[in-house]
């Protein structure tokens, strides 16, 4: 445990939230959700151990979590409605060399009360979408930073 003390960031913008996680990947299924590292969508640890929720937020639509959607498709649902994406990013880790990489797809975001979500996608070198085998290392890792209010973007 780090004994350190640790500023917040300064970012231009009001209310910027960055959410970040990362999960294993489990071929054609859903991750693993003791596998799964990080807040703000769909997962709380209980007795230490990472647990998908059993349901949404109140007065939010949608279920937030993690689900396998196609070949190498992953949707992350957030657990709550934000007003824009600014910014999303992913990274495959993998134990070896591989011509397989992560990146963000489309996503859904503004849409009041209902959960915003980002889909990410593991392709291979010719493009195509690839199921990744459960293994030790074989995790995506995302970042995403939403915009959560409408401070500053009314007419001049």
């Amino acid at each position: 445990m780090s004994n350190r003390r640790f500023d917040s960031s300064w970012v231009i913008g009001a209310r910027l939230i960055e959410i970040m996680g990362s999960f294993g990947t489990n071929g054609s299924s859903n991750p693993v959700a003791a596998n799964v590292k990080g807040l703000g969508f769909g997962y709380a640890p209980i007795a230490g151990v990472m647990t998908l929720q059993p349901t949404a937020r109140p007065g939010i639509s949608g279920t937030p979590g993690i689900t396998h959607a196609a070949t190498g498709t992953y949707l992350v649902t957030f657990d709550d409605s934000y007003q824009d994406l600014i910014y999303a990013g992913a990274d495959l880790m993998v134990a070896s060399a591989s011509a397989n990489w992560a990146q963000p797809g489309p996503f859904s975001a503004g849409v009041s009360q209902t959960a915003s979500n980002v889909q990410f996608f593991i392709i291979n070198s010719s493009g195509s979408g690839q199921d990744i085998a459960a293994a030790t290392y074989s995790r995506v890792e995302f970042e995403c930073v939403f915009r959560d209010s409408t401070f500053q973007f009314g007419k001049p």
